[in-house]
């Protein structure tokens, strides 16, 4: 078993649209909700491998249960959740369609 440790984790925030234009009024088509940091990255491609590990990770309340949700559908990670009332870090990500040239 593998133990990874994720000190610094956050939530990636995917937007997707079909154009994006700066300044203007863009319309989402689709979102969704990621964990991410350097350790739980690690732990979600060890469980693609159907290699066991153990994820260590710091969180606030706000985010347990939706680590502890995501988590369980991952079946060769066991987890461990370390509470800290600091925030956790949110990245968010703008996916949009290519330009034709």
């Amino acid at each position: 078993m593998i133990i990874t440790c994720t000190l610094n984790p956050a939530i990636d925030y995917h937007l997707y649209s079909n154009r994006f234009e700066k300044g203007k009024l863009n319309r989402v088509t689709k979102y969704q909700f990621d964990l991410g940091g350097k350790g739980i990255n690690v732990s979600k491609t060890l469980n693609q491998l159907a290699c066991k590990s153990r994820s260590i990770t710091i969180l606030n309340k706000e985010l347990k249960v939706f680590y502890k949700n995501t988590m369980r559908q991952t079946p060769y990670i066991k987890y461990d959740i370390v509470n800290s009332k600091s925030l956790t870090r949110f990245n968010v990500k703008l996916h949009g369609k290519k330009k034709q040239k």
